[in-house]
């Protein structure tokens, strides 16, 4: 049964009081009320919802179906309010006695008027939750035999606490004459006692969702993603190897440590090698020095090279200079005289 409190008739109605939904016009009633709740330092978070509970109740409806009942539940919820965020009981009194005082202001017919003037918090809330159960009785009725009187943890806690605190109200009221108990016997007419009494229903079987099992990397593992095992291969291939035992972790962390065991040793022996060539024989010295002249000896020859080159040059600059021909100019002897 998945029905939620919040279907129940008392749910619906605190709901609309404390979202502050319903018909409302007299704004500036309301603003004059909050202003005069302000005073209260416990309350000034809730002051505006208190004054604007007042007007909205006030213009219910008279053809509502919560209309004959509205003035308990406006109580009910402003006295819970209270309770909830008064620091000293004390102060219940004569801020209730205020905020019905302001409610007059309303001009509507049949205005509601406070339900019980002075009580104590514990008493306060016996009564509510008595008449919450009551209201909601008919509802939780219906459900539960649609149902075939099963329910989940919710509808069971909260009929169980309900009919325990009925029981002890009635208890405590049975020969007792005074208001409220009067008014509690009336209740009689509506719904018979053993009922009200005794209402109680099966808890439905839980069927709690594990969370999926992550792997070290954030994978989901075979379980979740339904892979068969090695071993339901093997058995699935070859039955007869049924006995043929597969590695198990221990083996398989085993094997990867040998693997890791057998590429680091053999570095490691390669360095100590090195360092004791180096250190101990002539043999580092010797290929030093073996490179040292083999770097030397390159460089003569790329010195070389160019020098060749210039020699060959200069011969062939020679040859062609013996073949050249030179034209000279001269003067005659006669002509030198002239």
């Amino acid at each position: 049964m998945e029905k939620k409190l919040e279907s129940l008739p008392s749910y619906i109605f605190y709901g609309k009081l404390t979202e502050g939904r319903g018909y409302c016009n007299e704004f500036d009633i309301v603003d004059s009320i909050h202003e005069g709740l302000y005073k209260y330092t416990d309350i000034q978070n809730v002051s505006y919802n208190l004054a604007r509970a007042l007007c909205t109740v006030s213009y219910i409806k008279d053809d509502d179906m919560s209309y004959t009942e509205r003035c308990h539940f406006l109580y009910y919820w402003i006295g819970d309010t209270l309770y909830k965020y008064l620091k000293s009981e004390h102060l219940f009194s004569p801020i209730i006695d205020e905020l019905y005082t302001a409610a007059n202001k309303f001009k509507v017919p049949n205005k509601c008027n406070i339900i019980y003037h002075n009580i104590s918090k514990d008493f306060f809330n016996k009564r509510k939750i008595v008449y919450d159960y009551i209201q909601n009785y008919k509802t939780i009725k219906q459900s539960l035999t649609d149902h075939g009187y099963s329910c989940n943890r919710e509808y069971k806690n909260y009929i169980s606490k309900s009919v325990r605190i009925y029981n002890e109200v009635y208890n405590t009221c049975n020969g007792n004459s005074d208001t409220y108990c009067m008014k509690f016997q009336e209740n009689f007419t509506k719904y018979n006692h053993d009922e009200l009494s005794k209402l109680s229903c099966n808890l439905e079987q839980e069927h709690p969702v594990e969370p999926p099992r992550v792997g070290a990397r954030g994978s989901l593992n075979d379980a979740e993603l339904d892979i068969p095992s090695p071993q339901f291969h093997v058995a699935a291939v070859a039955p007869h190897l049924g006995s043929v035992g597969l590695p198990s972790e221990g083996a398989s962390s085993s094997k990867r440590s040998d693997a890791v065991m057998s590429v680091i040793f053999p570095i490691i022996g390669i360095f100590l090698v090195c360092f004791t060539l180096y250190r101990f024989t002539p043999l580092w010295p010797w290929i030093h020095s073996y490179l040292i002249r083999k770097k030397i000896i390159r460089r003569n020859i790329e010195d070389i090279e160019p020098l060749e080159l210039m020699k060959h040059t200069s011969e062939k600059d020679q040859r062609n200079f013996c073949r050249a021909r030179f034209n000279v100019a001269y003067h005659t002897a006669e002509d030198s005289l002239l």
